[in-house]
């Protein structure tokens, strides 16, 4: 029987939170942080 490696990556995915308006007082920007921090508590990813 032959086993298959292990493919555990080396480093987390890079995640990229993008967030694009023009318009002041857009609520955008703040899901965007929120998002961005619940990435990084998360662990699995370089944000």
């Amino acid at each position: 029987m032959t086993r298959t490696p292990d493919r555990t990556p080396a480093r987390p995915p890079v995640l990229t939170v993008l967030v694009a308006s023009v318009r002041e007082g857009r609520f955008g920007p703040a899901v965007g942080a929120w998002f961005a921090e619940q990435a990084r508590t998360h662990g699995g990813f370089d944000v």
